[in-house]
């Protein structure tokens, strides 16, 4: 079995521990045997991301419709606000990876809070910049301008486990987080 998942996915060590020793866990799902941790069994190449997240993930590949389902999101972010405020306590700004349709920037700024965020699909990031008027920026987190300090927090909502290496975006974050900065995922 292990040979067989090792031909049919990407090659790669496990982040956490540098072991080469995946077992199939689910459908999509590998988990190393050393450590534990569990991966997608393919990774996309850079090149295929912004297929993958265009229009039709948004639309019957992952969810049935983002948009259409807008309320629910609305009321899984105010909660979602309410429980990290009631931890961090009050938040002044806040970065979002993985941003789409900008409804939880929105919802940080009902809040008073200074939101920002990016995303890799041009549909998505066009809707929240032109439609609800946010600063959402196209493009890969890697690639973006923030001055160290800027942002007392950062989100990752639903996206931590679609990179093909988070421990990169987690190392930047912590480079950019002022003390007491918060992380959310």
């Amino acid at each position: 079995p292990h040979e067989a998942v090792q031909s049919r996915m990407t090659p790669q060590a496990c982040i956490v521990c540098g072991a080469d020793a995946w077992a199939p866990l689910y459908r999509a799902l590998v988990r190393c045997g050393r450590c534990g941790f569990v991966r997608a069994r393919d990774l996309p190449a850079p090149d295929e991301l912004a297929r993958l997240y265009g229009p039709g993930y948004f639309r019957g590949a992952e969810y049935p419709d983002y948009l259409g389902d807008e309320l629910v999101h609305r009321e899984n972010f105010r909660r979602r606000f309410a429980q990290i405020t009631a931890v961090a306590g009050r938040i002044e700004s806040i970065y979002e990876i993985g941003c789409a349709y900008g409804l939880w920037l929105q919802t940080a700024r009902a809040n008073r809070v200074r939101a920002a965020g990016i995303d890799i699909s041009p549909e998505a990031v066009r809707h929240a910049t032109h439609t609800l008027n946010l600063d959402a920026a196209l493009g890969a987190f890697e690639d973006a301008r923030i001055a160290a300090g800027e942002f007392q927090a950062y989100c990752m909502w639903d996206t931590l486990e679609h990179l093909a290496h988070p421990e990169t975006y987690v190392a930047r974050i912590g480079e950019l987080l002022p003390a007491g900065g918060w992380l959310f995922l």
